[in-house]
């Protein structure tokens, strides 16, 4: 369907923003050449949107080594590296104000999709959200709690170790003191009194009665 709708050579193009996904960054080393090829390639594509001799300069010279030296930076602290989204958005001001044409391209490189993957994450979300215990949530809470699920905030707590899971905290800490709180304000239904009652009494003393005359009834000899 894709192919359908775009030429080939927009689509070998679209390719070429792989150098600025933070997982192909590469070491220190390599830092000063990484991306050339592709900047001045997608700087000539967007002639008229982009400047593209600018958007080289400023890729050389202002913005590669501090992107992988972020990079870097985060796989040492956190032992991974952020989707782009995240990453970008940590580094917004500097980009912004340092080298806005590697900016406009990093704008237009976020707003691609040319995969999936973003989509299913978001039926996936809503399947472990929407369970079949909870299927009568209302379209604005699911919206809310998908929101939060795919675009809030990692959850920490103070004294969380490294080799906790994300949400290990918020399994073992947050949801059962929650759920005992739940608990005690339960209300349980009850009857308000434990008497008998007489309307039941009443029709089951008439149903005795009315078996016992018929026993009696079939216990009679018929007349000859």
């Amino acid at each position: 369907m894709i192919r359908n709708r775009f030429p080939s050579d927009s689509l070998g193009m679209a390719s070429k923003f792989a150098f600025l996904s933070p997982d192909n960054l590469p070491g220190a080393k390599e830092a000063r050449a990484y991306g050339l090829e592709e900047i001045e390639a997608l700087g000539n594509w967007y002639e008229g949107r982009l400047d593209a001799a600018k958007l080289v300069e400023e890729w050389k010279h202002k913005v590669v080594v501090r992107l992988v030296a972020e990079a870097q930076r985060q796989k040492k602290s956190t032992r991974h590296i952020l989707g782009a989204r995240r990453y970008y958005k940590a580094l917004k001001d500097f980009i912004k104000e340092t080298a806005p044409e590697v900016w406009k391209l990093v704008q237009i490189m976020l707003v691609l999709q040319p995969a999936s993957a973003e989509v299913e994450r978001g039926f996936s979300a809503m399947n472990n959200i929407k369970s079949d215990d909870r299927t009568r949530l209302a379209l604005s809470t699911l919206d809310a709690l998908m929101r939060v699920d795919l675009c809030g905030p990692e959850i920490e707590l103070q004294g969380q170790s490294s080799s906790m899971p994300p949400y290990g905290p918020f399994e073992f800490q947050i949801l059962p003191a929650a759920i005992s709180r739940w608990g005690e304000k339960l209300r349980y239904p009850g009857r308000s009194s434990h008497a008998r009652r007489p309307n039941r009494v009443k029709h089951v003393s008439e149903a005795v009665e009315a078996a016992d005359e018929q026993a009696v009834r079939v216990s009679r000899p018929v007349a000859a």
